[in-house]
């Protein structure tokens, strides 16, 4: 199952993104390493992938939290004008070696320009 981001606009659109790997984890396992690789470099690029170890982030649902070593962070930036679904995939691994992978799909939208 492959979660779908909203739409970014392009070209020189840019997001925060931050996703709760609680789920994909044993309940008292952190992360222990996390790669984030865009399919489709030429048209998403991502930059400072990394583990939420010095803060709480808040959940999509602006209630719920995402415990310290559970989350991962990182940045979506389109990289050229175009209109496409682009794939992400985060690959985690926890300290108890537990490993998975998480499929995004990011919309990127071409916007017009006046």
């Amino acid at each position: 199952m492959a979660y779908t981001f909203s739409a970014l606009s392009s070209p020189n659109g840019v997001r925060d993104v931050q996703v709760d790997c609680s789920n994909k984890l044993e309940p008292l396992e952190l992360i222990s390493s996390v790669t984030v690789t865009s399919k489709d470099t030429t048209l998403l690029t991502i930059s400072s992938p990394g583990i939420a170890n010095t803060t709480v982030l808040t959940k999509d649902d602006g209630v719920s939290t995402i415990g310290v070593g559970k989350g991962v962070t990182f940045q979506v930036s389109s990289a050229r004008a175009a209109t496409a679904d682009v794939e992400i995939t985060v690959d985690i691994t926890g300290n108890s070696n537990t490993r998975d992978v998480i499929t995004i799909i990011q919309p990127i939208v071409k916007t017009i320009t006046s």
